[in-house]
């Protein structure tokens, strides 16, 4: 995922039209997105398995913290996406 957002950042420094600047930043954002929700799902399996505690993980407290921010980064890409869709 790292080389996929440094590709992209890359790409965004190059000359490009408004349309492609549009799906770099969709690629770019959409990147982040998932990289935040793996990194999530990692915390949460580390959680269930007793390897650390939710304490350990950034200030969450509880296990529900880091799916909720999975939800809400889904939410975030299903809506990223949307427009995307309609043309097809």
């Amino acid at each position: 995922m790292n080389a996929v957002l440094g590709v992209g950042r890359l790409l965004a420094d190059t000359p490009l039209s408004l349309e492609q600047q549009q799906y770099v930043a969709m690629i770019t954002n959409s990147g982040q997105l998932l990289l935040t929700i793996i990194n999530d799902i990692l915390d949460y399996s580390k959680i269930e398995v007793g390897a650390c505690t939710a304490a350990h993980m950034g200030g969450a407290r509880t296990r529900a913290r880091p799916l909720a921010r999975i939800r809400r980064s889904s939410a975030q890409i299903q809506t990223l996406l949307e427009p995307s869709s309609h043309r097809r």
